[in-house]
């Protein structure tokens, strides 16, 4: 029976095989730009799963999310980036030495422990990347406690992730009360701010009603007018009105009496010229 290294490797080779010359034309095109869309569907199919409560689902979308990285990693290989191995060798390292409390003498004894010295462990770790940098004399070589914060995750998530360093910062507030006292504060530094900015200039107005016409009114109103404009009947030429233009009165009149159902005439007056033939009698029975 296979090790499950073995099994790693295995998948590992295949990938290779689909990417090197004489495998899969698809998997050949691909760049790390047109599998992004692929991992970010996966990582929505694997959190479905776990929803769902659906274990054997769940193998497979998580292999499927397996295949985005050696997918990754092969690419990289190919441009001499990385490998696979680095990636196993970075994520080995990274968990012993965010775990010491296990492979060291560090003592933490609740989550809310291992979860401190993770944290301190994180802020450590980039300040040994950024004094590693090669930066050059004149440059200011400030970091925010906000760095680090991946501006491509949703937007409500990456709210959250700021909050949370802000709040290890200690830009905090116990009580809902505080977060209001802030937000006036910033809205009163808001108006100062706006006060350089020159005021805003008048604003065209609709005759008698005093009303600023929106963008949207304008829009409906121009749209009503074409829809009557384009509902009147057409004389075809010259005459009143002038060509295409509104008939005479006369022929108006013509055209809406011949609309009308044919129907005796009651009352004084002569009859009209048109008139409905009398009902015939029903038959019996």
């Amino acid at each position: 029976m296979s090790t499950t290294g073995e099994r790693f490797e295995r998948a590992v080779s295949i990938m290779e095989r689909l990417r090197a010359p004489g495998g899969c034309p698809w998997d050949r095109e691909q760049t790390f730009d047109s599998i992004k869309p692929y991992t970010l569907e996966e990582t929505y199919e694997v959190l479905e799963a776990i929803d769902n409560r659906d274990w054997p689902e769940l193998a497979g979308e998580l292999g499927d999310l397996l295949l985005q990285v050696l997918f990754y990693a092969e690419m990289a290989k190919e441009q001499a980036s990385f490998s696979i191995d680095d990636v196993l060798d970075r994520l080995s390292s990274k968990l012993i030495n965010r775990h010491p409390h296990v492979f060291g003498d560090t003592k933490a004894d609740t989550a809310a422990e291992v979860k401190r010295n993770w944290d301190a462990l994180k802020v450590e770790e980039r300040k040994k990347r950024q004094n590693g940098e090669v930066t050059s004399p004149d440059t200011n070589n400030k970091h925010s406690l906000l760095d680090g914060v991946s501006s491509a995750m949703p937007s409500l998530l990456e709210a959250h992730k700021l909050s949370s360093r802000a709040a290890q910062a200690g830009f905090d507030w116990p009580e809902v009360e505080g977060l209001f006292d802030k937000l006036r504060e910033e809205t009163d530094e808001l108006r100062v701010q706006l006060r350089e900015f020159p005021a805003p200039g008048p604003r065209p107005r609709t005759a008698g009603t005093g009303r600023t016409p929106s963008p949207v009114r304008r829009r409906a109103r121009a749209a009503r007018s074409g829809r009557r404009r384009a509902a009147r009947p057409s004389t075809g030429g010259g005459g009143p009105g002038g060509a295409g233009g509104a008939p005479p009165p006369r022929l108006r009149r013509e055209r809406r009496e011949s609309r009308l159902p044919d129907r005796p005439r009651t009352g004084p007056g002569p009859l009209s010229k048109r008139q409905v033939p009398a009902c015939p009698p029903c038959p019996a029975g």
